[in-house]
This record gives structure tokens, C-alpha cells and sequence, in this order.
């Protein structure tokens, strides 16, 4: 099974904190290569980090099933993912 980490290349995270913001770091790399039927891990201590939020929002639209791993409490929680592990 492919995987792809999207907190490892230092060009498009260059190039997406600088052109848009650093919170569209997740949302544009999910909206580029996110197909339906994969699998996104959002990861947030908070469970309210801005750009974790914003891609698992984009990765739910595309048809992505989302698992995700917070604190207790906050947005990521939510979302409604299909496992959660607090």
C-alpha cells in the first residue's frame, strides 16, 4: 500500500508557506493527491491545529475515511473520524 508523508518535503513546504499560508501546508497537498477510498492521518495534540483541520475538512469532501490522533478534546475530534485514539 502507497503512503506518502506530507511533512517531509522541504520544497512544497517552502513553496506553500510561502505562496499561501502555512495552514493550506495539508489542504494542498490532500487536494492534489487525495483520492477517494484512501486513507488520511490527521495528527494534532490540540486537536484544533489549524491545518490539520483544514486538510481532514478537504480529505472528507474528496470521499477520504480519516483517522485521527488528538488530546481529548477539540475540532479534530469533531470531525467525525473512523478511528480515534486519544
Amino acid at each position: 500500500m502507497p503512503a506518502i508523508a506530507l511533512t517531509t518535503d522541504t520544497s512544497i513546504i517552502t513553496s506553500i508557506g510561502n505562496d499561501y499560508s502555512f495552514e493550506d501546508l495539508f489542504f494542498k497537498q490532500i487536494q492534489a493527491l487525495g483520492e477517494k477510498g484512501d486513507i488520511a492521518l490527521g495528527i494534532s495534540t490540540s486537536g484544533n491545529s489549524p491545518n490539520v483541520i483544514k486538510a481532514v475538512r478537504k480529505a472528507q469532501q474528496i470521499g477520504l475515511s480519516i483517522v485521527g490522533f488528538s488530546g481529548s478534546k477539540g475540532k479534530l475530534k469533531e470531525r467525525k473520524p473512523l478511528f480515534k485514539f486519544s
